[in-house]
């Protein structure tokens, strides 16, 4: 009996077709998403944000990103301790 799962196939002998890369003068000419192009638009307002004095240090969200700041934190204690 075979037990077949998606994604354990071979791919076939002639590679599997990709999307071309598309390259733009100017970032803004190309469509990114409805998500990724609001975060592009108002980049430089958070980037200034991020330099003033008020910003004390970014705040992550308990319940998703601590995952992520843990991996980190274990990373860091593996390559550097």
């Amino acid at each position: 009996m075979h037990l077949r799962r998606p994604g354990l196939e071979l791919p076939p002998a002639g590679g599997i077709e990709t999307a071309r890369p598309e390259c733009y003068d100017d970032w803004r000419q190309g469509d990114m998403g409805a998500v990724l192009n609001q975060d592009f638009t108002n980049m430089s307002e958070v980037t200034v944000g991020l330099h003033s004095r008020q910003f004390d240090g970014h705040r992550l969200n308990r319940l998703q990103e601590m995952t992520i700041w843990n991996y980190h934190r274990a990373l860091d204690e593996f390559l550097f301790d």
